[in-house]
């Protein structure tokens, strides 16, 4: 699964308004040196303990399981050692774009755009290899 139907299944799950005012409260970026009490609350507490405060039925449910590897994924850590500031910029990500033919659209329309040889890509569904930086010249 992409990643913008997640953000919209756990904005519908959360409701999206508690996600914006946290963001809101918090601001961003949230730094080192740069940071209000509720951004400061936010980065004390880990993703995993967000998700138990804040989604409906914690990590029981199917939603805070779902949330709990996304973030995972999308971090590569384990949810107890993220910042719960990860959530909520996670939540109120700004990927509200979809390209209607797919993702790979945009790099076929792109390889197709480029004039004749400058490529190396067939149109299949992998490049073929050397890459066109890779060639020798």
């Amino acid at each position: 699964m992409s990643r913008t139907p997640l953000l919209r299944m756990i904005r519908k799950a959360l409701g999206a308004p508690q996600l914006r005012q946290q963001m809101t409260a918090a601001g961003y970026p949230t730094l080192y040196n740069r940071y209000n009490a509720a951004g400061y609350a936010l980065d004390h507490m880990s993703v995993h303990e967000w998700i138990e405060r804040y989604a409906p039925g914690g990590h029981q449910s199917e939603i805070g399981e779902l949330m709990d590897v996304a973030v995972n994924t999308e971090y590569g850590l384990d949810t107890s050692q993220l910042s719960a500031l990860n959530m909520v910029y996670y939540g109120t990500g700004d990927e509200c774009f979809d390209i209607a033919a797919g993702s790979q659209a945009l790099p076929t329309a792109i390889a197709q755009a480029l004039p004749a040889g400058a490529s190396c890509w067939d149109g299949g569904s992998h490049p073929s290899s050397p890459t066109p930086m890779a060639r020798s010249r």
